[in-house]
């Protein structure tokens, strides 16, 4: 099966003489399985994501010591937020059956908007 997920209807259609409440029955009450949805995260970040963010935030006090004030108004910021040409699955959709003891299930959070750019220089802010 290349998707695990299956539903308590197919499950009582598969075995044949068990009706759904009873197929929920055991999996809730004997089985001790719970149905779940993903845990949204913001972002999950590799071990190297997190090396690297540490990397460029020692560089820029580091050049804040050199340049002091000026070095901050030459900083351009992002906030990039991708639009996705697929419709993402709901969080009801994301819905798992787990066992109580299962670690929990984590999902990127994807958010429909068009990348924006900010920078701060001496006249104000600038938005592209």
């Amino acid at each position: 099966l290349a998707d695990r997920r299956i539903t308590v209807r197919e499950i009582a259609e598969l075995i044949g003489d068990v009706s759904k409440t009873t197929v929920d029955k055991i999996l809730t009450d004997i089985l001790k399985y719970h149905k779940v949805c993903a845990r949204w995260v913001p972002r999950m970040f590799t071990d190297d994501h997190k090396k690297k963010r540490m990397e460029c935030a020692r560089e820029f006090l580091r050049r804040y010591q050199v340049e002091g004030e000026e070095f901050l108004d030459s900083i351009v910021t992002g906030d990039e937020t991708w639009v996705n040409y697929c419709t993402p699955e709901t969080k009801e959709q994301s819905k798992q059956w787990r066992h109580s003891f299962s670690p929990s299930v984590k999902k990127f959070k994807q958010t429909l908007s068009i990348s924006s750019f900010a920078s701060r220089r001496e006249s104000g802010m600038t938005r592209v």
